[in-house]
C-alpha cells in the first residue's frame, strides 16, 4: 500500500488492514509505504506539517507515527515486524505479517 493510508481516518485504515489480513496466507507480508510524522525532516519542515493539516481538513485522513501504525495493525490481527527507511527522506517501508493469533483464522472480523 503506497501513499494511500494518510487519506483515511483510523476507521478506514482498520477496514483496509482487515481486508488485507483476510486475503493473507501464512508467510505473506504486507508492505506499507508512508510518510511518518516523527521523521526528523518532517519535524523541521513546515510544508510537511501543512500537509498533515490539509489531510485532516480535506479527506479526513492524517499522517501517523510508527506506534500509531503498529497499534492499528495489531487491532486488525497483523504484526509490525520491520520498519525500513528509504533514501526518500519522508518515506519508510512498514512490513507487517499475520499476527500469531490470526494465522489461519481469516474469518475473524475484529
Amino acid at each position: 500500500i503506497k501513499h494511500e493510508l494518510h487519506d483515511w481516518d483510523d476507521t478506514g485504515v482498520r477496514t483496509i488492514f482487515r481486508n488485507c489480513r483476510n486475503a493473507m496466507q501464512t508467510g505473506d507480508r504486507l508492505l506499507i509505504l508512508e510518510m511518518l510524522t516523527e521523521h526528523p525532516e518532517f519535524l523541521r519542515d513546515s510544508a510537511c506539517k501543512w500537509y498533515d493539516f490539509v489531510q485532516m481538513c480535506g479527506p479526513g485522513g492524517r499522517l501517523r507515527t510508527v506506534n500509531e501504525f503498529e497499534s492499528l495493525l495489531t487491532e486488525c490481527g497483523l504484526s509490525l515486524c520491520k520498519v525500513t527507511p528509504t533514501k526518500l527522506w519522508d518515506v519508510v517501508i512498514l512490513e507487517a505479517t499475520l499476527a500469531a493469533t490470526s494465522e489461519g483464522d481469516h474469518s475473524r472480523n475484529a
